[in-house]
């Protein structure tokens, strides 16, 4: 039988059983005769990982001068392709971000749910509780999976813990190899056509400006909405808090909230002073309440995108690993769309209704 040291592979010369040339003898022989099943080579298997062919066989041969990370990575594809017994090897380890907020955090438990635990050590961990030790777990990694849109600074780190590791920005705007998330700028667009095609001239929008993707999505919105628009006005509340707005005189015909957490604080705030949605106001959100975590969500119009879908692309990214970390970052982005529940009212009808009281 074939000899092996205590990870699985075989010894190299001078340790006894069989040397590292007569070795690859047996698996070219065993690849092309006896095995026509295990269709990968060496060389694919360098090339889904980015890497030379030269790396593949120093981490068979066992040598030294190999990054842990990139050799946690080459172990992890040659066990998925079957040359070695995935039990005797050690899993590839990745880093997921459990963030703060709860809508956040689900998306987390989600995608950790989804990954198939045989290949993978999977190290869930909050950085905010402790950065050191997020960026401890980082160096032996293969991937990292960021969700809190970090900024460019902590990125940055998490790339000088361990350049080898693949970075994956899930709902970030930018940063990292590879940015999963909604397209912001269409969602905008979208919901602005949305409001304009049922007559709305004023807008009060509120949303968080100090993340990027709200941001994004409400200056996608402004430009659609006042765009060719002369007699259209539009309100900004970047701070997303409702209570700035207590004038019942100066109502606009329709608010626009850019999350689900801000659409249900606005729909409360207008429901305790008994504005009456959509017969007195309009109201469209961002993010569906099929998809966010509070239960009792009003039935109002929403631009939504599929969350199991950016999940599905992360779990493709991290099993599959077409992760070429030499040909630049790279972003995916979830085409949204409109869903309408009967919060937004045609302007004309709502005036025909005031008329006849």
């Amino acid at each position: 039988g074939m000899s092996q040291n205590g990870h699985g592979i075989p010894r190299k010369s001078g340790e006894g059983g069989l040397t590292f040339s007569a070795f690859f003898c047996i698996i070219s022989e065993m690849e092309v005769e006896d095995f026509p099943r295990m269709r990968k080579t060496y060389r694919d298997i360098a090339a889904e990982l980015s890497l030379h062919v030269k790396t593949v066989y120093r981490v068979l041969n066992n040598e030294p001068n190999v990054l842990p990370a990139t050799r946690q990575r080459v172990i992890a594809a040659l066990n998925r392709n079957g040359f070695f017994d995935a039990a005797r090897i050690g899993k590839e380890r990745i880093v997921i971000e459990l963030p703060e907020r709860n809508w956040s955090r689900q998306i987390a438990e989600q995608l950790i749910r989804k990954l198939d635990l045989r290949f993978f050590d999977l190290c869930p961990l909050a950085p905010d509780a402790s950065r050191q030790e997020f960026l401890r777990a980082v160096e032996s990694a293969s991937t990292v999976v960021l969700l809190s849109d970090p900024s460019a600074e902590w990125i940055a780190r998490i790339a000088d813990a361990n350049p080898d590791a693949g970075i994956i920005n899930i709902f970030g705007n930018e940063g990292g190899n590879i940015t999963l998330g909604e397209d912001h700028y269409l969602g905008g667009k979208l919901a602005a056509r949305h409001l304009r095609g049922n007559a709305i001239r004023s807008v009060s929008m509120f949303s968080y400006d100090f993340r990027t993707g709200h941001r994004n999505r409400g200056d996608a919105f402004a430009d659609e909405f006042l765009r060719n628009h002369p007699e259209g006005t539009l309100r900004r509340y970047p701070d997303g808090n409702p209570e700035r707005f207590l004038d019942p005189e100066a109502m606009p015909e329709a608010f626009f909230a850019t999350c689900g957490e801000l659409g249900l604080r606005i729909h409360r705030f207008l429901t305790e002073r008994g504005v009456r949605v959509p017969q007195d106001v309009s109201l469209l959100i961002y993010d569906g309440p099929a998809e966010a975590y509070v239960r009792d969500f009003p039935p109002v119009d929403a631009v939504e995108f599929s969350i199991p879908q950016v999940i599905d692309l992360a779990e493709y990214y991290i099993t599959k690993r077409p992760l070429l970390l030499h040909h630049g970052p790279f972003s995916s982005r979830v085409a949204p769309r409109i869903v309408v529940r009967g919060s937004v009212g045609k302007k004309g009808k709502k005036q025909k209704n005031k008329e006849e009281s």
